[in-house]
């Protein structure tokens, strides 16, 4: 909040140029309501800084536009969004080094207890025999 106070305390010069620019063109509405809300006149100091505000603003949005231009160039052919393939039993089952059939009965059961040993590599996979198991 503090850095916004800043900001508008800054800007209070240009913007009262800006109105006084308005007042010469004939655009009074303009130059009332700058006027009622920043009591300030026009300080002819302001306009370099205006300009470098603008000059500012022109070089941020030239750097924005290369640079989505140069990674639309970069990044055009690469499909990152792509889904993955589908995993499959047989795919759980070279990565387990287990039968393919035990991945299945595993998939199909309802709760499995995974018994693991300290580095996180599987030790035993049991199926316990309740009634939510059948």
């Amino acid at each position: 909040m503090l850095l916004w106070c800043a900001y508008l305390y800054l800007i209070r010069l240009p913007v009262a140029g800006i109105a006084y620019v308005a007042h010469v063109a004939g655009l009074d509405w303009v130059y009332d309501a700058v006027r009622s809300i920043l009591p300030y006149t026009m300080d002819w100091r302001a306009i370099p800084t205006f300009v470098d505000y603008l000059l500012v603003i022109a070089i941020n949005s030239a750097i924005l536009v290369v640079w989505g231009r140069y990674n639309l160039e970069r990044f055009k052919n690469v499909r990152r969004r792509a889904r993955f393939s589908q995993v499959t039993a047989t795919d759980l089952a070279a990565l387990y080094a287990v039968p393919e059939v035990q991945v299945l009965e595993w998939q199909s059961a309802k709760r499995l207890i995974i018994l693991h040993d300290p580095g996180g590599n599987i030790l035993s996979v049991q199926l316990p025999k309740t009634w939510m198991n059948g």
